[in-house]
């Protein structure tokens, strides 16, 4: 019997900046590189906790986002890098259907996985070829902790390391000098606890 080929293992490979002025990135963006956003949409994450592990201490993450009526499950690994947050990403379409989203939810709950958290943010995108490669960019609001910008690529375990110094180059070539490591959960997480005392 033949066996079926292993499937390549796939990373996403981010950088994540703080935006402080939209209007003017979109501009410098359209007049520089030709990139326009689309409209924006809202993204709800629902994240769970591993019944026997921490995902906090690892540095993992499962959820369950909703967006345009479609469900999705995603399952993140730790950071590999903490400049370009390289972590291994899975994701799977679950339903376009809110009852089984909820029979799914359900599942996870029965096994063990507990949610924990929820996150909503606006996102546009856009997607561009630099150095003959693509890239998706994201604008991101979020209440609160306010806007943000991610340049990401989707590598194999072949390309990853190439493909983190390619987002690096976008990133300079863009504009951008500072990343930020922590997750949408850990920025809003943080300014939910500063804004309690």
């Amino acid at each position: 019997m033949r066996q079926a080929p292993l499937r390549m293992m796939l990373f996403e490979v981010e950088m994540k900046f703080a935006v402080s002025d939209v209007a003017a990135l979109l501009e410098k963006l359209r007049q520089e590189f030709g990139l326009t956003f689309g409209e924006a949409a809202e993204e709800r994450d629902v994240f769970y906790q591993h019944p026997a592990k921490d995902f906090a201490k690892t540095d993992e993450c499962l959820r369950i986002r909703q967006k345009a009526g479609q469900y999705k499950i995603t399952y993140k690994g730790a950071k590999l890098d903490k400049e370009t947050k390289t972590r291994r990403e899975l994701e799977i379409f679950l339903t376009d259907q809110p009852e089984i989203a909820k029979q799914w939810d359900e599942l996870l709950q029965a096994v063990g996985f507990l949610p924990n958290a929820e996150l909503k943010k606006t996102r546009r995108t856009a997607a561009m070829i630099f150095r003959e490669q693509k890239f998706g960019l994201t604008l991101d609001h979020l209440d609160g902790p306010g806007d943000f910008i991610e340049i990401e690529t989707i590598a194999d375990e072949r390309q990853f390391s190439e493909l983190q110094k390619a987002v690096k180059s976008l990133a300079t070539a863009l504009g951008f000098s500072k990343p930020i490591t922590e997750s949408y959960l850990e920025l809003m997480m943080k300014y939910r606890n500063e804004n309690q005392r």
